[in-house]
């Protein structure tokens, strides 16, 4: 073999591993890719539900909050109510069409208490 076939030969090895070499690294570049948008999309769901998971937390928190202060002041106007028609049975010759009108309660609570002393539901 000539220098110059010897020559030609190592240069077309090297162009050959160059381009070998070339489509190698993209190939991986493309699978690193593919892998890697995998591994992300699975990372940023799992991400995703724990700050799903927290927001509903505190939403729920607070949701249980808000109907818990809505029942305590309902419960809380009830008593008052109640309260405010024993004294008025009490303490006052009204009837009990005006009570129930003044206390904004219906005629047969102020009946119930009037009757039986007992505490009405609402």
């Amino acid at each position: 073999m000539s220098y110059e076939a010897s020559i030609k030969q190592k240069m077309d090895a090297d162009s050959i591993f160059s381009s070998a070499r070339r489509a190698g690294l993209q190939q991986g570049r493309q699978e690193g890719l593919q892998e890697g948008r995998q591994e992300g999309r699975q990372e940023g769901l799992q991400e995703g539900r724990q700050e799903g998971l927290q927001e509903g937390r505190q939403e729920g928190r607070q949701e249980g909050r808000q109907e818990g202060l809505q029942e305590g002041r309902q419960e809380g106007s009830q008593e008052a109510k109640i309260f405010i028609v024993r004294n008025l049975i009490q303490k006052t010759t009204m009837s009990n069409d005006q009570i129930a009108e003044l206390v904004e309660v219906s005629l047969d609570v102020v009946k119930q208490i009037r009757e039986e002393g007992a505490t009405p539901e609402m």
